[in-house]
């Protein structure tokens, strides 16, 4: 059975608004670069899709927040997958502030696979199959 993954942050200054919060947009490109890192790691990411002339879609995304952490906080987003369906994947995501633990965020995300040529969707039985050794039970 997989395991949520956790990777570590900390707010830079380039990421914080005027409030020395850090910005939506910031905790958005964070949590889906998480996605792809961790897709690449478990052996499914972009880079080995590409040889098959596939790639991801983001078809969905939803996020909740607490609150913005300030500058220079450390927190960690952890991610796994909850599911395949035949044409959807999802992907789950908690933000956490490392020094008190404290859980600020939360993001769930839906991925599509296409073809690149004919760019439709695939279906994504044999991803369910092959990799069900991904998928948390959380």
């Amino acid at each position: 059975m997989a395991t949520k993954t956790a990777y570590p942050f900390r707010v830079e200054p380039q990421e914080v608004d005027f409030s020395l919060r850090i910005t939506l947009v910031a905790l958005g490109g964070n949590i889906l670069n998480i996605a792809g890192i961790d897709a690449h790691t478990k052996g499914f990411g972009v880079d080995a899709l590409n040889k098959d002339n596939f790639s991801w879609v983001l078809s969905r995304i939803a996020f909740e927040f607490d609150y913005r952490p300030e500058e220079y906080v450390k927190y960690e987003i952890a991610t796994w997958i909850s599911d395949y369906g035949r044409v959807l994947s999802t992907r789950n995501f908690t933000l956490t502030d490392t020094a008190s633990g404290r859980e600020f965020g939360r993001a769930v995300t839906q991925w599509a696979m296409i073809d690149l040529q004919s760019r439709s969707a695939i279906d994504l039985s044999w991803v369910g199959d092959a990799h069900a050794d991904a998928v948390v039970d959380a």
